[in-house]
This record gives C-alpha cells, sequence and structure tokens, in this order.
C-alpha cells in the first residue's frame, strides 16, 4: 500500500510540473463535491470511448487556479470518460467518470463545452 502510494504521489508531481506552463483552450472545470470550490492541481486522466464502447486512447491534463483544465494536446473527437486523480495530500479523493456525471464531448473543431467535473472528498476516519 506505501508503494502505491509513493508511485502514485511520483506520478502527482511529475505531471504537474510538466503541465505547470501549459496554455490552450479550456476543456474542463473541476470543483469539490461538497463546497463547489474550485479545485486546482487535480489531474484529469481522460480516455476516449470508441465506437464499439472500447478504449480509444489517453490522454491527461491538469486544472489551473480557476479548476479549469487547458487542453495543450490534441484530442480526437468524440465521447471520453474521466478519472480525477489530486494532490495526493489533499483532503480530496481520486474520483472517477459514473453513470450520471457528464462526459467530456470534444467536438469536430475540438472545443468542449467545459463540462463541470466533481472531485470526491476523503471520508474522515
Amino acid at each position: 500500500m506505501a508503494q502505491q502510494a509513493l508511485h502514485r504521489s511520483t506520478f502527482y508531481d511529475r505531471v504537474i510540473k510538466e503541465q505547470a506552463t501549459v496554455t490552450g483552450p479550456p476543456l474542463a472545470k473541476v470543483v469539490a463535491m461538497d463546497s463547489g470550490e474550485p479545485v486546482a492541481g487535480v489531474i484529469i486522466g481522460m480516455t476516449l470511448i470508441g465506437p464499439d464502447g472500447g478504449d480509444g486512447g489517453f490522454q491527461c491534463f491538469t486544472t489551473q487556479q480557476a479548476g479549469i483544465a487547458i487542453r495543450h494536446l490534441p484530442l480526437a473527437p468524440g465521447r471520453y470518460q474521466y478519472h480525477l486523480d489530486p494532490d495526493p495530500k489533499s483532503r480530496f479523493a481520486p474520483t472517477q467518470w459514473r453513470r450520471g456525471q457528464p462526459y467530456v464531448v470534444v467536438a469536430n473543431d475540438g472545443t468542449t463545452a467545459v463540462p463541470v467535473l466533481k472531485l470526491g472528498v476523503r471520508v474522515a476516519r
């Protein structure tokens, strides 16, 4: 368990550092599930859902100060399911797409409607 947490923390730190200065149009917004406040520093992993329901590829993006993730890489048009990976040291919990939540839909011109994605909160023990 500690080894997995170490790898997750290393991955998180590397991606946040790599994407610290990216620019581009908005992709999605991440907010806290309990308060609705924007959450910066969240990695949004996105998986393209192919026409047959299969996995069509994976990309990741990070949220900036206002909780907005910037689309700095090209994405194929289509529907994407997401998983949200917050700072492992934060009060937030990794959160996956589930039925009833929005997809991130990329139009033919590469734009999205900037859906609001809700990030779960850790349960106090």
